[in-house]
């Protein structure tokens, strides 16, 4: 770090399309299943409304075993929409709760 700036290697080791195997309405949003073909994981993708907000959160059958850390959403868009934040986190775990 050098007067406030730092250099960040960072190294993808493998990426993968995951495949959905099922989908499940919720009482307040969605839920929806990946498998992982090179990890054999199951993911479950948790899409809900909190307080007028979008929530994602992605579990793994694994675990704390998973050896998945990262993943990416891609969505189609329409070309005048928006979308703020998102930024990167260096932190090893982030939990943002809203009660």
């Amino acid at each position: 770090m050098k007067r406030g700036s730092f250099k960040y290697k960072h190294k993808i080791n493998w990426k993968q399309e995951c495949n959905l195997v099922e989908t499940a309405k919720t009482d307040d949003g969605e839920s929806l299943v990946y498998r992982c073909d090179k990890t054999g994981e199951l993911l479950t993708l948790k899409v809900t409304t909190v307080s007028g907000k979008t929530v994602a959160e992605l579990t793994s059958d694994a675990g704390g075993s998973s050896q998945i850390n990262r993943f990416w959403l891609t969505f189609k868009t329409s070309r005048d929409e928006h979308i703020y934040g998102c930024g990167e986190n260096y932190s090893e775990q982030v939990q943002i709760l809203h009660r």
